[in-house]
C-alpha cells in the first residue's frame, strides 16, 4: 500500500477539479449496528401491523427471514451494476414472507406497507459526519460542482432527499443520483456517467469520495474519475484500516476525516 498517498493536513495533490461527488452512506451520513438493528426490528413491526390489519398475521420469524432474504436478493442485483425501484424492493420482501402476496394485497395495503417500509428509517437515522456540513460549503463556495452518487438499499431515494434536507444539506449539490431512481448501481460506470452529465463536467476533472472499495474506488476509475478513499474504520492510530481490503484498484488518496478533502485539492 506504500504508494496510496495518505494525506497530511493542507497538502495540494489533485488538481485542474471542477466537481467532487460523494458517496452518502458511511461517507456523508454514518451507520452503526445498533441503528441498523433497530431499524430493522421497527420495519417488521410497522409491517406486521399493516399486514394484521389487512387480515394476514406471520410470526416475527418468518418477517425477519423474509426481509433478510429481501435484502440479500437486492443486494445481488446491484452487485451486478443494477438496481430496482422502491416499490419493487418492498414487493421482494412481501412476497418471501409467502408468495405471491404481494398481488393478494389491496392497494391501500401496498401502499401502507411501502410507506412503513421507507418512513422507518426517520425514527432511526444515521447521524450526519460531524465535519460534513462545514466541508461542503467550503466547496460549494470555493466554486466546485457537487453531487451525491449513492446506491440506496432498504430506503428510498425519495426519502434520502428528504433526510439531506432537515439535515440542511440538500443545497450544496447540483445533483443528487440514487441508484433505485436510476435502475443503475455503483459500481457500474453508468450511474457515474449520470452524475458527469448532470454537471456537465468531463470524467478526468471530477473526483469521486466514498468509503467502498469496489463501488467508490474501483466503479469511479472505470469511468474516468478521480478517487479519494474514506475508509469506513481506522486502525488504533487512526490509520486506514486496510484488512481484509483487496490491494488493487488503489485510489489516488487516502483520508480519515472529511476536512482532510480542503488539502488535497489545488
Amino acid at each position: 500500500m506504500a504508494d496510496i498517498i495518505v494525506l497530511a493536513k493542507e497538502s495540494k495533490v489533485l488538481r485542474n477539479l471542477e466537481a467532487i461527488s460523494f458517496d452518502l452512506w458511511q461517507t456523508l451520513i454514518l451507520e452503526n449496528k445498533q441503528l441498523g438493528r433497530s431499524r430493522s426490528e421497527l420495519r417488521i413491526r410497522e409491517i406486521n401491523r399493516v399486514l394484521e390489519k389487512d387480515g394476514h398475521g406471520f410470526s416475527e420469524s418468518v418477517l425477519f427471514n423474509a426481509y433478510k432474504g429481501g435484502a440479500s436478493e437486492c443486494s445481488d442485483i446491484q452487485s451486478r451494476g443494477l438496481d430496482i425501484s422502491f416499490r419493487e424492493k418492498v414487493r421482494i420482501f412481501v412476497d418471501r414472507i409467502e408468495q405471491g402476496l404481494w398481488d393478494n394485497l389491496s392497494d391501500s395495503t401496498k401502499s401502507d406497507v411501502t410507506i412503513s417500509y421507507d418512513q422507518s428509517f426517520f425514527n432511526w437515522p444515521p447521524p450526519i459526519r460531524i465535519d460534513a456540513k462545514n466541508v461542503l460549503g467550503a466547496l460549494r463556495d470555493a466554486g466546485y460542482l457537487l453531487a451525491i452518487v449513492s446506491n440506496t438499499g432498504m430506503t428510498s431515494g425519495m426519502t434520502f432527499r428528504e433526510y439531506l434536507k432537515k439535515l440542511g444539506i440538500n443545497e450544496y449539490f447540483h445533483t443528487m443520483i440514487f441508484s433505485d431512481e436510476v435502475g443503475v448501481a455503483k459500481p457500474a460506470t453508468s450511474i457515474f456517467e449520470l452524475a458527469l452529465k448532470d454537471m456537465k463536467v468531463e470524467a478526468s476533472n471530477v473526483v469521486h469520495i466514498g468509503d467502498d472499495q469496489k463501488n467508490d474506488v474501483a466503479g469511479a476509475k472505470l469511468a474516468g474519475m478521480q478517487t479519494i478513499w474514506i475508509p469506513a474504520s481506522v486502525g488504533p492510530n487512526g490509520e486506514p484500516d486496510f484488512y481484509d481490503v483487496p490491494p488493487e484498484p488503489k485510489p489516488d488518496i487516502v483520508i480519515r476525516e472529511l476536512s482532510e478533502i480542503i488539502g488535497a485539492i489545488g
